[in-house]
């Protein structure tokens, strides 16, 4: 689904979900298994199959780990990278097409 040019948070955590899905079983307290499992959620609610892994969404996913300095857990609010950042940086950088990047949800 292409998106407007600013891709929600939402969307860059489903890309590092993605990448952290494939060792999601025997982990614990890892953001990445949290976002995993909402991208996933997200998708079978559509009847879309779950995603395993992709190297560009993965590379996402740590970019925006880096913007927070690995605090994860204080995403948000002011610390939130802008949505432009998605689009703009995290995407290029990553070889990702930018109009891949759609919203996710939480439900």
């Amino acid at each position: 689904m292409a998106t407007s040019a600013a891709a929600s948070p939402l969307s860059f955590l489903a890309l590092l979900l993605l990448l952290a899905s494939t060792s999601v079983t025997g982990t614990t307290n890892n953001p990445a298994d949290e976002l995993v499992a909402a991208v996933n959620s997200n998708r079978t609610g559509h009847k879309s199959s779950s995603l395993f892994a992709n190297p560009g969404l993965g590379c996402v996913a740590l970019e925006y780990i880096k913007a927070y300095k690995g605090q994860c857990g204080d995403v948000g609010g002011n610390m939130r990278p802008p949505n432009s950042s998605f689009t703009e940086i995290f995407a290029p950088d990553c070889g990702v097409d930018a109009k891949s990047l759609g919203p996710i949800t939480d439900g």
